[in-house]
């Protein structure tokens, strides 16, 4: 396993020991971590342990194939609520099966950001679909476009990278000069 690899796995670890049981009505463990296990965040989360486990996999997967100063941004607009009765116990018989869910009367959204400058465990509550794109424009060192709908979600990143990269604007991307086609060879 890659370092990368190690540094998302650990990440998410991190992550569940922060979780208290006690906040989500959950009993205490008598030994180990305190915090909360896989198949009880993807409970709480109305997903599949399956589904969890197997995303849990590809990000790490994903983030070992990265290069460079990049960002793993997990962006879903709206939760998945479990699959229950024949069709529950069928997902227990089939892989295929164990992923489905139903995305009426779902749970909110995730945005999961990991990166340079990204607060570890920032909690970013009000966060709307149309703040993904400025923020993850900010997140690359990109101008944020003045039309864009919606805003840098400031509390996803240390003080020390705003102090670092400030926010720019340029009013529009729209009447920017199209890029000239590479001459073919």
């Amino acid at each position: 396993m890659s370092r990368n690899a190690a540094m998302i796995g650990e990440f998410l670890k991190t992550r569940r020991r922060q979780l208290l049981r006690a906040d989500f009505g959950l009993p205490p463990i008598t030994r180990g971590s305190s915090g909360l296990r896989r198949e009880e965040v993807a409970q709480l989360a109305m997903i599949s342990t399956d589904y969890y486990t197997r995303l849990d996999a590809f990000l790490a997967e994903l983030w070992q194939r990265h290069t460079g100063a990049d960002i793993l941004a997990l962006v879903s607009a709206s939760g998945i609520e479990g699959s229950t009765g024949w069709r529950r116990v069928l997902g227990e018989l089939s892989r295929e099966a164990s992923l489905e869910g139903f995305e009426s009367d779902a749970p909110d959204g995730v945005l999961m950001l990991y990166g340079e400058g990204v607060q570890p465990g920032a909690l970013l509550t009000g966060a709307r679909l149309v703040d993904v794109v400025p923020t993850l424009m900010y997140a690359l060192h990109l101008p944020v476009a003045r039309d864009l709908d919606g805003e840098v979600l400031t509390p996803a990143f240390d003080k020390s990278f705003l102090a670092r990269y400030p926010i720019t604007f340029l009013t529009t991307y729209e009447t920017l000069p199209k890029p000239e086609a590479a001459p073919q060879q």
